[in-house]
């Protein structure tokens, strides 16, 4: 057979090899686990574990929830939640040993009180434990390798990132000192803070804290917030909160990176910035700062450059249709159809070249 045949023959196998791995690996992820029942939870199997998907609506508020271990010879191993609203919320649910991950949103916006936290335990995403009006405690058993209680709040190992700050833990407090040695605050570690609960008049940030990550502080009921000199970076929407006035306690030159957004209110109220605001160590009263609220810049008129005389245009000569027909502009082919007339047209000037070429050459090659 003619080599260049061979060639040909070898290139289009390849092109529908790569195009059948293409629709198995996009259908492989895009597919859909079977959801199965075991008494008030719903769960799915991926790969050779069991993942928790929430619970029967109507779930009893005032009887634990407890997770089994094993489901069907299955071990449990991820809460991908969630066990929010409609989906039937229980205010305690025990966490079996053998879980290893919480899932963002497992915990959404529901009535859980008390979570304890496994040692077996080793990642908890971002929002996993957001918008819980009535969490009053995290509690992490103690050989945690990943993360650790701090009172009451859950922290990294180190003690040095919050993770989550439980609304119910500060409601009705007048000042809220977040501890000394956190460095940095995780996105949505307080949100609806302090829940659905009286206003937090204020919320202290400890120096040494040097990064607020995005929506850090999100939906926050505070009037008024403390920032500290070594903060580095907040992120977009990191401190978004019902709040009147945010105090600095550095100077103006050396206020913090700020993305889009990054201060900014749930409601119409407007956040006024004060420079030049230290404030006392943990468990002290706050001194009365001489404040410097943030000028507002005058805005600087824009020049109206003069336009330039523009040369009189020379009108075109006008073109008439042909009788009965109209001018249209081709549409341009697209997509899927794109390819299928670039493919074939590939293939017809392959063949056409080597047919032309055998006859040409009177033999094969």
């Amino acid at each position: 057979m003619n080599s260049l045949w061979k060639r040909l023959i070898t290139m289009l196998s390849v092109v529908g090899i790569m195009t059948m791995l293409t629709f198995v690996f996009a259908s492989s992820t895009n597919r859909e686990f079977e959801r199965r029942q075991y008494g008030d939870l719903y769960w799915h199997v991926e790969e050779d574990y069991a993942v928790i998907t929430g619970c029967i609506n109507g779930y009893d508020l005032d009887v634990p929830l407890e997770i089994p271990a094993e489901i069907e010879g299955y071990p449990v191993k991820v809460l991908a939640g969630h066990f929010g609203i409609g989906d039937g919320d229980s205010s305690q649910i025990v966490i079996p040993e053998g879980v290893t991950t919480i899932r963002e949103d497992t915990f959404g916006e529901s009535t859980i009180q008390h979570l304890t936290i496994p040692s077996s335990v080793t990642l908890i995403e971002p929002g996993a434990i957001a918008w819980c009006g009535d969490l009053e405690w995290i509690e992490v058993a103690s050989d945690n390798p990943n993360y650790t209680s701090i009172d009451g709040m859950l922290y990294t190992k180190d003690g040095k990132e919050l993770i989550c700050c439980p609304s119910r833990l500060v409601a009705d407090k007048d000042i809220f000192f977040i501890p000394k040695g956190t460095e940095r605050i995780h996105r949505y570690a307080i949100s609806d803070f302090p829940g659905n609960h009286d206003m937090l008049n204020t919320l202290v940030l400890p120096e040494g804290l040097t990064v607020l990550e995005d929506r850090a502080i999100f939906g926050a009921i505070i009037q008024n917030v403390y920032l500290p000199s070594t903060l580095e970076y907040i992120g977009k929407n990191g401190l978004w909160v019902v709040c009147s006035d945010v105090y600095y306690a550095g100077n103006r030159g050396s206020f913090p990176m700020l993305e889009k957004d990054a201060l900014a209110s749930n409601n119409a109220t407007k956040i006024t910035l004060h420079w030049d605001a230290p404030y006392s160590s943990e468990q002290a009263p706050l001194p009365t700062p001489t404040l410097t609220p943030i000028p507002t810049p005058t805005p600087v008129p824009t020049p109206t450059a003069s336009p330039a005389p523009s040369p009189s245009p020379t009108a075109a000569p006008a073109v008439s249709d042909p009788p009965g027909e109209a001018q249209t502009d081709p549409a341009p082919v697209q997509g899927p159809m794109a390819l299928l007339l670039l493919g074939g047209g590939g293939l017809l000037f392959a063949a056409g070249f080597l047919l032309g070429r055998k006859k040409h050459t009177g033999k094969d090659n």
